[in-house]
This record gives structure tokens, C-alpha cells and sequence, in this order.
């Protein structure tokens, strides 16, 4: 498991949220009974209905990502964030390059802001009017063009990408059998917070290099 002391050295000293009385992203927000806005790990005020308050932040991504559970907890433990470098790690053992696992790597990080809901209702679900699934797609969108990743729908690498994510699915899935022969390995979610952190600075650079 990693440390504090090991965080700190590998992320930096702020790796919380601000402190700072003037910060109006902060608990302030709860203040204002109009707040539409949730606050991420570093303080950032993420609203949904507004774009222009879309501020994506690796450290944000990593650190929800790497807590959020797998099937809404409903198998051995497995976090998102283990999930998309399983799904990255699988794109690599297929034969594709940096930039196809990065894509694999970040395919889910939306739900460091929108959360994960169980297939069956996804698609069913409705916020403000708009379905759950537009309001997901129009974030990654957004957050796919701020990562340099893109345009990426419909193209071959989306195509590999959901391939991977469904192998790693069907993985999970079987680890709901009580009969214990499917075991997860887990990782805490510190660990795996870094290790996501590590992975997409890696590919990334991978894939400007060449």
C-alpha cells in the first residue's frame, strides 16, 4: 500500500483541497441554496449544467476514479480506477500502441464526475430533462479534447477500446459467483490512485514520442 509520506513525494504536497478562506469552490458553495455545483477533490466547482465550469484536473480524475467501486460494490473489490488500467493493460497485450491505451486508461473518467449507475438503468435515467447518457457524452467530449485524445467515436481505437472494456466486464461480473472460484485482486485506493496517475503520464508521454 502507499504511504502518505509516498504521496506527498509523488503528487506534492497539496493533495487536498484548498484551505483558503477566499475560496468560493470550497464548503462556501453549501452555503448558496441555489448551488448546482459539486466540489472535487481539489477544490474545483464542477456544475454540470454549465460547461464553462468544467475544469478537468488529473489529480481529480485519479482520486475519484480510485474510490468509486465496480457494479455499485456488488463484487469482490474492484474500483473503476483498477478497471481502466485492467482495460489499459489488455489494449497493450492486443498489440496497441500508447495512444489507443491511453484512451483505455481515461475511457471511464467521466464518472469522477457523473459516477457510475448499473446498465440496466442507465439508459433510462433522465437529469433536468436530458438523458443520463447525453449528459455523459457531452462531458467526454469535452474531457477527451482537454486530455488531447480525440475526436475518438466511431473510430477504430473506440472500437478496441469497448472490446477491452467488455473483456474486463465479463471478468468482474464472474467474480459475483458465491462460490469463490473468481478472486479480484485488490488494490487500496491510494495505490491505485497513483498507479493510474503514473500510467497516464507514461502513455502519455509514450505517445508524443513515438
Amino acid at each position: 500500500m502507499v504511504t502518505k509520506a509516498e504521496m506527498v513525494e509523488i503528487l506534492g504536497s497539496r493533495v487536498g483541497a484548498t484551505d483558503d478562506p477566499n475560496d468560493l469552490t470550497g464548503e462556501n458553495l453549501d452555503l448558496n441554496p441555489n448551488n448546482r455545483a459539486c466540489k472535487t477533490y481539489t477544490g474545483v466547482a464542477f456544475d454540470l449544467f454549465n460547461p464553462e465550469s468544467w475544469e478537468f484536473r488529473r489529480l481529480d480524475i485519479a482520486r475519484a476514479l480510485s474510490n468509486a467501486c465496480r457494479f455499485a460494490g456488488h463484487i469482490d473489490p474492484r474500483t473503476v480506477g483498477q478497471h481502466c488500467i485492467h482495460v489499459a493493460e489488455l489494449l497493450k497485450e492486443g498489440g496497441y500502441g500508447p495512444d489507443v491505451q491511453l484512451l483505455g486508461l481515461l475511457h471511464d473518467a467521466t464518472e469522477a464526475y457523473l459516477l457510475d449507475i448499473p446498465r440496466p438503468w442507465k439508459s433510462d435515467v433522465v437529469i433536468d430533462g436530458v438523458p443520463y447518457v447525453d449528459r455523459e457524452h457531452d462531458i467526454e467530449e469535452a474531457l477527451f479534447e482537454w486530455a488531447g485524445i480525440g475526436p475518438v467515436f466511431h473510430s477504430d481505437a473506440w472500437k478496441a477500446v469497448k472490446e477491452a472494456d467488455l473483456a474486463s466486464f465479463e471478468v468482474e461480473r464472474a467474480s459475483r459467483a458465491r462460490d469463490g472460484k473468481v478472486v479480484l485482486p485488490y488494490e487500496h485506493p491510494n495505490t491505485v490512485m497513483v498507479q493510474y496517475l503514473k500510467l497516464w503520464e507514461r502513455l502519455e508521454s509514450e505517445a508524443v514520442n513515438g
